[in-house]
């Protein structure tokens, strides 16, 4: 699965918006719209934000 794919995925199962998980992790919407349309990837820091916010494991990032 796709980084972006799984952000998606991982955002609906906790019935969250795009607004929402961006406010959380503390980057404008249109940062979080990016990586999650695949345009773009984020950086480490924003990575292990969104591991904790939206309850990822680090083994389903790397796949």
């Amino acid at each position: 699965m796709k980084f972006s794919e799984l952000l998606k995925e991982a955002r609906s199962k906790k019935n969250m918006t795009q607004k929402e998980v961006a406010a959380l992790v503390g980057v404008p919407l249109n940062s979080y719209q990016r990586w999650e349309y695949g345009v773009h990837v984020p950086d480490g820091k924003n990575i292990l934000k969104l591991i904790e916010v939206l309850d990822l494991e680090v083994d389903d990032i790397q796949n």
